[in-house]
């Protein structure tokens, strides 16, 4: 019995195939094509959002450190 083969990207022409041969997209998308920009916005949301995280959460970690280290000093 004959297996389909499973998406791959061919290293001939770097495309993304379905199992029946047909192209679904670039491994590398065009700069200006919509997937690039949805991509690079995408990373940029989601680099602020974890960049929000982390000060925030060290903003609260050095909230929870100041009354520790006046209470020592005492």
């Amino acid at each position: 019995m004959h297996e389909r083969p499973q998406n791959q990207i061919s290293a001939n022409d770097n495309i993304l195939r379905d199992d029946r041969g047909h192209m679904l997209a670039s491994s590398y998308p065009v700069q200006g094509s919509p997937v690039y920009d949805a991509a690079v916005s995408l990373v940029k949301l989601l680099a602020h959002e974890e960049a929000r995280k982390w000060l925030k959460h060290h903003q609260a970690v050095n909230e929870n450190k100041m009354p520790k280290r006046q209470q020592q000093g005492n």
